[in-house]
């Protein structure tokens, strides 16, 4: 953390020199143009020209674009009245959302869903957060000054030819805004009977005429799920600097720092005679980044950019403890190299350090070490007919310490018959490296008591441990899509994605030999481990429609459908491959209705479907949300959330990973005031 303070002072200095090293002028460039905030006011044909850059690093209007991606708009958020990040995915098909208890969450996208799932790149203003520890993201940490985000750029499916290996399933890209669209200030509060309280300040504006500056700070305390003890709280303040140093040059300097307790209920392995430790737990975590972007625009077609961030982060639990640094340095050069052709390629290099603390239940050797990632990517868009045919060739190469070289490419082809008409197709090659966890953990999964005295065998203890595996195989996806936009009217839009995965090597849990060790008492070690011993294919569709029905009324829908079949190995022994199968759902809809009932009054209605989790005994369950909001000024509005409105608790998850507790979800009722100024 001293890494962080220091890198946060350095650009603090940076931000306060800027003026001084270029004096005051007219301004240089053209402000940006005012933004429509309400939902309802943009068009059908503005929402699906909005402009992404998640899929190819470059900006690129949705509509054109050859994968299946979705949207979420900061206003989304605002009208959902969503107060977490993994809540938000829920609006997104393809998504698998199951919260834990109140401070986890089982995220994925074309399932593999698991709190701790490895097929899916988590980005933050282009910054990764997965965890090298597990190849995962620990959701608990990932929050930012919601009222801030833009949007969050979801692609499902492969992503690794931009993002690399663990872009697998997914990438979701938070965006934040940039500092010259938050000047002013704003202060929001409130609380219910799960949200308890919540507040944040924000304040920003101007140093010159070129420097746009922000500085925020949060908190929240969130009440425990039903008989869970799992309670949260967690504090949080940073800053943003967007400079225009030239009519060609932009610099951004941003920096964040956390800090948090989790609770939760735990049931731990132990040494004889304890055998097993139950009790409440609160982890506390916390953390930061700092991140530096410069970028110069080279024309309508071209320019480059550096990125250097840096994130540090801290838990502690009773069965583990981590501490982290991670630094991660990006090239990327856009150019037109000839006519009909848009060249996009990049390098980068991740050193990531850490410090675990080992118990006798979660052991890893050594505690401490240190990996590096080094990789370079190229992309080029091909416009073989105009407006009509693009073709997109790319990979990406790298070169890691735990598989060494990997390549990962992908081919892409958009068709467009009509302008309100695009079909793509792609075919796409992604990776998934072993974490260090699979490659140097070892679990004492259980301790299991003599049921009685000596002699053995039915006088033996027994202790379950899983081991790691420093031979692990890489996994490897071969993904075909096909896909399919359409605007049939202007107040209609659909959005139709197919996809077909092939999985080798996914990582299996094997049955060892059973280690006896004489004594008093005699004790027999069960040991499992991690293999390379399973595959799979999954299939389904997702498909989004939104429908304009007439001014200040709009209606969202979302259906995905997944199947799953994993196989084991001939001579596996892990019996886990159907329970995989299973434990995500097979149907999944989600609707949403946005109405702008009078000049200063909106209301905004969500129901979603969740078919049944057999491996989780989680029944399939139906949940509304509703939220009316009052502009009471321009510069005021109140609003009343509902959440979870059916059923007064209910399960959407029981598997944690770990050792915790799963808890129900209960019905929550939360209210909230903002004010601009």
């Amino acid at each position: 953390m001293e890494t962080l303070s220091i890198m946060a002072a350095l650009l603090l200095g940076a931000a306060a020199q800027a003026p001084a090293q270029e004096p005051a002028a007219p301004p240089k460039q053209d402000q940006p143009k005012p933004r429509k905030q309400d939902l309802t006011e943009l068009s059908i044909e503005e929402l699906i020209n909005l402009e992404v850059m998640s899929v190819s690093r470059k900006e690129q209007k949705l509509a054109d674009v050859a994968a299946a991606i979705s949207v979420i708009r900061g206003e989304d958020l605002r009208r959902t009245g969503v107060r977490s990040l993994p809540e938000a995915l829920r609006m997104v098909p393809g998504m698998n959302v199951s919260r834990i208890d109140s401070n986890k969450w089982a995220v994925s996208a074309r399932g593999f869903s698991d709190r701790f799932g490895n097929k899916l790149q988590v980005l933050v203003d282009g910054r990764s957060v997965y965890s090298p520890l597990f190849s995962g993201v620990f959701w608990d940490q990932q929050d930012t000054f919601i009222e801030d985000i833009d949007r969050i750029e979801v692609i499902r499916g492969p992503g690794a030819a931009v993002w690399g290996a663990n872009a697998v399933n997914g990438v979701i890209n938070v965006i934040t805004k940039s500092a010259k669209d938050t000047h002013g200030g704003l202060i929001y509060g409130g609380g219910g009977s799960e949200e308890h309280a919540f507040g944040g300040l924000r304040v920003g504006g101007t140093s010159g005429e070129d420097v746009h500056y922000r500085a925020f700070g949060k908190g929240f305390s969130r009440d425990e799920q039903k008989d869970g003890h799992d309670e949260w709280w967690q504090a949080r303040g940073g800053f943003r600097i967007d400079w225009d140093a030239s009519k060609e040059d932009t610099i951004t300097l941003l920096a964040e720092m956390f800090r948090g307790e989790s609770g939760a209920e735990n049931a731990i392995a132990a040494p004889p005679p304890v055998f097993l430790n139950f009790g409440h737990e609160m982890y506390e975590a916390s953390g930061g980044h700092a991140l530096a972007r410069w970028t110069r625009h080279l024309g309508d077609k071209a320019s480059v950019s550096a990125q250097l961030a840096y994130t540090g982060s801290t838990i502690h639990t009773s069965y583990f403890g981590e501490e982290r640094d991670t630094v991660d340095f990006d090239v990327t050069h856009r150019f037109e190299p000839l006519a009909g052709h848009d060249f996009v390629w990049g390098a980068g290099y991740r050193l990531t350090k850490d410090d675990l603390a080992s118990t006798f239940s979660v052991t890893l050797d050594p505690e401490k070490e240190t990996d590096d990632v080094v990789s370079a990517f190229l992309q080029d868009e091909i416009t073989v007919f105009q407006d009509l045919l693009k073709v997109t060739l790319g990979s990406r190469f790298e070169y890691n310490d735990y598989t060494q070289f990997e390549y990962q490419p992908t081919a892409r082809v958009a068709f467009r018959p009509h302008e309100r008409h695009l079909v793509w197709a792609a075919v796409s090659r992604a990776v998934r490296t072993p974490s260090r966890g699979e490659n140097d953990i070892l679990l004492t999964a259980a301790v299991i008591p003599p049921p009685v005295p000596f002699p053995p065998p039915a006088g033996t203890l027994r202790f379950v441990q899983i081991n790691g595996n420093e031979d692990l195989k890489p996994e490897r996806l071969l993904a075909y899509e096909l896909g399919y936009r359409l605007q049939p009217v202007e107040s209609l839009s659909f959005d139709l994605a197919l996809f077909y995965n092939e999985y080798d090597d996914l990582r299996s849990t094997e049955v060892g030999t059973a280690v006896f060790v004489p004594g008093l008492p005699p004790t027999v070690f069960l040991n499992q481990g991690f293999d390379s011993k399973m595959d799979g294919r999954t299939y389904g569709l997702e498909l989004a429609a939104t429908w304009q029905v007439m001014s200040g009324l709009r209606l969202y829908g979302a259906y995905t459908y997944l199947r799953m079949n994993l196989d084991a190995d001939g001579d596996s022994t892990d019996p886990t491959g159907e329970s995989v199968e299973e434990n995500d759902a097979r149907d999944q809809a989600y609707v949403r209705t946005s109405v702008d009932l009078l000049e200063s009054v909106s209301l905004d209605l969500v129901g979603r479907y969740v078919d049944v989790l057999p491996t989780r005994k989680v029944e399939s369950y139906v949940e509304a949300d509703v939220r009316i909001a009052w502009r009471a000024t321009p510069n005021v509005e109140l609003s009343v959330v509902g959440q979870n409105l059916v059923h007064d608790q209910h399960f959407e998850s029981n598997n944690t990973g770990l050792s915790e507790t799963a808890t129900e979800v209960q019905r929550g009722v939360y209210f909230m005031a903002t004010l601009k100024f």
